[in-house]
């Protein structure tokens, strides 16, 4: 009687942590599954069924435009529908200008949407938010170019206004009536500074004025036809090195004219096109009802991997787990957060304490499920970052690592995370990679091209090998990143050192070969 007492005490009392914590909570989720994308939501299943079959024909669109498609192997990417962009805004600290976002990552990247509806035709709808942020993970996986914030940016709404008519096929190119204000009443913001800038930056009317800006701009220069060629010359030029302002000025000529010729753009008629729907075999989205210990874990994993709080989901979903102790999801979304919320910890002592529960959470996931590919993993990774920080070379104890990482391989062969986590570990050992680990990040690259993480090392592999061509092709792309470009400029300008200091030890080589002789 006991056990049963303490039993109702953890559950009166994650009952009572559970009410106030999370930015959201629900009484069911459901989640729709294809074939390039997981969708959940804690709405109706049939308005989810409704949602998930628009984005297949979204992605459809793409593929049918673009000529592109993703790796058959490439994880599904995780959909999260919140019921209002205002639940978004929360969950992403309270910027009351965020209805969407796209966060590439290396557990796996997420989509963060809502279900809200317009009230009127110039406010943003749920379509245009999905399809917007959508477009940004599609462009990471198949497009090889690196592309200005303004063009990302501009496309992204570009695409994010197709529309799907009741008489059939799709359209492209409609304006975004929701960018209205920012086409026409924002204080403007010069066309130097769209075009030279690496990311997107300042207040919030400002940053209307740069989106519907960057809109028209796309629009002009993909589907006008008054300066055709003009952005392939400009995207040459990005891509072979010229920097942003040189590259502008050299493929449109006089920006001021350029910008004279968007005002006027703008205030004519607006082409767009129909085209017939392409034919599609993909079957239709499974929907199925999440159990009641994984509709409680969704607010805490969102908390933790889109509102970057980890911290504040441990406690929560220590209590999870421990009223669950047969669920293998609870103890992993436990081990999950601790160890993300050790890595922030500040303290040495709190920052030892989480990642022993982290550690002894894992344990209980393999002991519930020996083959959890990811428990594996994060098991493996946290034994070899922690053999690296003492400097323990044993080999032993590195083949036990290796042993996890093999069986992670063999749960899922195309598993991003272990393929790159299997490279990464030569490293942390301090020895150069064998073959077999460069192909496993070079696999892992194709999979999760969107992965900064994973596209760093990759560009890095290369150059240490001589291929700076490549090299800086790969990493070129997060350099104009909208909203993280310095990251990516750092690393670009890294690779470019490392180039520079190559060339030179291949001159004074060949200058002592020839003074030899």
């Amino acid at each position: 009687m006991r056990n049963g007492i303490r039993r109702l005490a953890v559950l009166v009392s994650a009952g009572l942590l559970l009410a106030g914590a999370a930015p959201l909570q629900a009484t069911t989720w459901y989640r729709a599954r294809t074939a390039h994308f997981v969708m959940y939501s804690d709405g109706d299943p049939k308005a989810l069924r409704t949602l998930a079959q628009k984005a297949q024909k979204f992605e459809a669109v793409l593929n049918d435009r673009y000529k592109a498609v993703f790796d058959p192997d490439t994880p599904p990417i995780d959909i999260y529908i919140l019921r209002s962009q205002e639940n978004v805004a929360k969950l992403m600290g309270g910027s009351k200008t965020t209805a969407g976002f796209y966060k590439p990552d290396t557990e796996g990247s997420i989509i963060l949407s809502n279900r809200e509806g317009a009230s009127n035709e110039l406010d943003l709808d749920r379509d245009s938010t999905l399809f917007h942020e959508y477009t940004h993970y599609f462009m990471l996986h198949n497009f090889v170019s690196a592309y200005p914030a303004w063009f990302t940016e501009g496309f992204a709404e570009l695409l994010a206004t197709v529309e799907f008519p009741a008489k059939g096929g799709y359209e492209i190119g409609r304006p975004p009536k929701y960018r209205a204000y920012g086409l026409f009443m924002s204080t403007p913001v010069p066309i130097t500074s769209i075009l030279g800038e690496s990311s997107f930056s300042g207040n919030a009317e400002q940053l209307d004025f740069r989106y519907g800006r960057s809109w028209l701009l796309t629009h002009m220069l993909v589907v006008g036809t008054k300066r055709k060629g003009q952005m392939d010359t400009y995207l040459n030029l990005l891509n072979t090195g010229t920097a942003l302002p040189e590259a502008a000025q050299q493929a449109f000529g006089d920006l001021a004219q350029l910008d004279k010729d968007l005002d006027k753009y703008r205030s004519g008629r607006l082409t767009y096109y129909r085209f017939d729907m392409p034919a599609s075999d993909a079957p239709e989205p499974a929907i199925e009802q999440l159990d009641a210990v994984e509709t409680q874990l969704i607010p805490y994993r969102l908390m933790r991997r889109a509102g970057d709080d980890a911290a504040s989901a441990v406690e929560p979903l220590a209590l999870i787990a421990q009223a669950n102790p047969a669920s293998a999801a609870a103890w992993f979304e436990f081990a999950r957060a601790a160890s993300v919320a050790a890595d922030e910890a500040s303290d040495s002592g709190a920052k030892a304490a989480l990642r022993q529960r982290a550690a002894d959470a894992l344990d209980r996931v393999l002991s519930l499920d020996p083959a959890h590919v990811r428990a594996l993993l994060y098991k493996a990774e946290a034994q070899a970052e922690h053999l690296h920080f003492i400097g323990n070379n044993d080999p032993a104890r590195w083949k036990e690592v290796g042993t996890l990482l093999r069986r992670a391989n063999a749960g899922n062969p195309n598993d991003p995370l272990v393929l790159y986590q299997w490279y990464r570990n030569f490293g942390l050992r301090r020895e150069a990679p064998p073959q077999n680990a460069r192909d496993a990040l070079a696999r892992a690259f194709q999979l999760a091209p969107d992965v900064t993480d994973i596209r760093v090392a990759y560009g890095f592999d290369l150059a240490r090998h001589d291929d700076f061509t490549n090299a800086l092709a790969v990493v070129r792309p997060i350099a104009f990143d909208p909203h993280n470009a310095q990251a990516g400029i750092s690393v670009l300008l890294s690779l470019r050192e490392m180039q520079k200091r190559r060339d030179q030890e291949k001159k004074d080589g060949k200058a002592s070969v020839n003074a030899a002789h």
